[in-house]
């Protein structure tokens, strides 16, 4: 069996970056938390965070990733019909003068690693 000690490092460092990810995009937060804490509970037996804890926390859990990937949804929805909305928009408004723009955020091509001599 594995030493507690490292199994208990474990569980710290999935609660701890678990919290980080509630402001770290990218970082599965409840996820992380949840995972943290069943690891504490089955290290020490289910003796202090009993199972009605952990179903409480499962279905905080589910309910935050539900949250989440229906937020993602809603933004994916709102940028589409936003482009779409305004290339409509634009083709009505072609022959008053009246230009439309819609300007979407995304990569944006840099020499960031040539001039930090980083591209190995």
């Amino acid at each position: 069996m594995m030493d507690p000690t490292f199994l208990w490092f474990c569980a710290i460092g999935l609660i701890v970056i678990g919290v980080a990810g509630t402001v770290l995009p990218g970082v599965p937060g409840a996820m992380a938390v949840f995972g943290g804490m069943l690891l504490a509970a089955w290290i020490d037996g289910f003796t202090l965070i009993g199972w009605p804890t952990l179903v409480l926390l499962g279905v905080l859990t589910a309910l935050a990733f539900a949250a989440d990937i229906l937020g993602s949804l809603a933004r994916s929805g709102t940028k589409a019909f936003l482009d779409s909305f305004s290339f409509a928009l634009r083709a009505e408004l072609k022959d008053t003068g009246i230009t439309v723009t819609c300007l979407m955020p995304g990569a944006t091509e840099t020499d960031f690693f040539g001039r930090a001599d980083m591209l190995d």
